[in-house]
């Protein structure tokens, strides 16, 4: 007999989210900072982890699907942490991109996952095949932290930016000195999500002007999507593709330069990467 009590954790580089969903009650939500495995420092990490599990009733099944989980070993740490927290919990812990495949609710599905970071992936073989990723120093193209990234480069670079978009940055640091935002990020635990919000701000303020940034920001990502679909054996995008994580509701720009470097319209998954992490919960 499966647990009543199924939980879902969804966690990124910017926030994380747990929804408990009981019989016959409606679904709660709860939220936390930061769960990237990878970026977030421990202390931090398993704070915002406790506040999250502080709402877990016992014997739940719990299903915490994380960015920045690269090995079994780091699944393993955090299930073990959980399971030590909630008693008679039964635990799965996978890649963040697992929840957000799983809510497309498409076998076929290519689900290109862009928040803090960024991701694509899809089933192949009965495996889950990744592309792209790769964090903020290297890779993560076609996210919020490459647009931020790309933004201040583009002002040290002297390249040409919109006043309208100079000057949400510049209220965002709270100076106008480059040389005084690039300390701040050096200075921060997670400069990632530093610049996913620049990132937000920027683009919630400043609309069409930002269409140039927009397209040279997205132009690696839906690229890396044409490769992964060539490589796991099905070219063809049409009707597959599904944008997931926060950086798509930034700005109607982004999916429409997307698309239009993708040659083909991609959908919004058919329920929230919460719901799909709930989903799996339900399947452990």
């Amino acid at each position: 007999m499966l647990p009543m009590n199924k939980i879902g954790i969804d966690g990124g580089g910017t926030g994380s989210r747990m929804q408990l969903v009981k019989e016959n009650c409606a679904p709660q939500i709860w939220e936390s900072g930061p769960l990237n495995w990878s970026t977030t420092p421990r202390e931090v990490f398993w704070s915002n982890l406790d506040r999250l599990l502080s709402h877990a009733p016992t014997g739940s099944s719990i299903c915490a699907c994380l960015a920045g989980i690269l090995s079994d070993e780091d699944a393993l740490a955090v299930s073990k942490y959980i399971q030590s927290h909630v008693k008679d919990a039964s635990v799965s812990v996978k890649p963040d991109f697992c929840a957000s495949w799983r809510a497309c609710d498409n076998p076929d599905a290519i689900s290109v996952i862009s928040g803090t970071g960024s991701l694509i992936c899809s089933k192949f073989s009965n495996q889950m095949v990744k592309s792209g990723g790769g964090g903020f120093l290297l890779g993560d193209f076609g996210s919020g932290t490459a647009f931020g990234k790309h933004l201040l480069a583009c002002l040290i670079s002297r390249k040409t930016v919109p006043d309208s978009a100079i000057e949400s940055i510049n209220r965002f640091f709270e100076t106008s000195d480059v040389n005084q935002m690039v300390k701040f990020i050096y200075m921060q635990s997670s400069p990632a999500s530093i610049l996913a919000k620049l990132a937000s701000l920027v683009l919630g303020e400043t609309g069409s002007e930002m269409s140039t940034i927009v397209d040279e920001v997205m132009l690696p990502l839906s690229a890396i999507v044409l490769r992964h679909a060539e490589e796991t054996g099905n070219p063809n995008c049409s009707g597959r593709v599904y944008c997931n994580g926060g950086f798509w509701k930034a700005s109607p720009l982004i999916k429409e330069s997307f698309d239009r470097h993708l040659k083909t319209l991609s959908f919004e998954p058919k329920m929230t990467s919460l719901e799909g992490a709930v989903l799996l919960a339900s399947e452990i």
